[in-house]
Formats: C-alpha cells, structure tokens, sequence
C-alpha cells in the first residue's frame, strides 16, 4: 500500500463581519495514494462574490481559485495540508 499524499485539511478560526462568508460545510480531511485522483470542496454562503484561494502548506496553489480542488494523478509532490481561504468585501473565513 502506498503511503497517502494529502495527508490532511487544516480548520482555523476566521475573521467574520455581517455579510461575510460562513461555513455550510467544511472542507473534510482527505488522503490520496500517489496517481489516484483527489477532490477538495468547500461550501460557504455570504455576501456575493465569494473568492476562493487553495493553500498547500500555507503556500498558494496558482489558479486553484474555485469551491472544488482537484488534482487528477496526485504525486509525492501534493503531499501535505490543504485550506481554502474564502473571501467577500465582509472578512474572510478558512477550512
């Protein structure tokens, strides 16, 4: 068996104001074997427009900027903690 390549999602506290975004479901942890597929979600309500921004490790992911990450064949290279950031004009909140 292979050892898993995302290894979790991290929750922390936001920074909220009326209007802004709120959990309707959180991101939940997940593991991928090296070349399987893997899928994220993250569901929030707020004020419109909500802007998503995926994490690997603190570190932005470019162009992972929608409600659903996925990465089709995961490598050793994904390994690691996952969040999505998401924002309106109200504050911001992250899985």
């Amino acid at each position: 068996m292979e050892a898993p390549v995302a290894s979790s999602v991290k929750n922390t506290r936001s920074r909220r104001s009326t209007g802004s975004p709120r959990w309707r479901s959180r991101v939940p942890s997940n593991s991928s074997s090296a070349g399987s597929a893997l899928t994220l979600t993250g569901v929030a309500t707020g004020t419109e427009p909500l802007a998503y921004q995926w994490k690997l490790n603190d570190a932005d992911i470019p162009g992972a900027t929608g409600s659903t990450y996925t990465l089709a064949s995961a490598t050793a290279a994904a390994a690691g903690d996952y969040t999505v950031v998401i924002t309106n004009a109200g504050g911001s909140v992250t899985s």
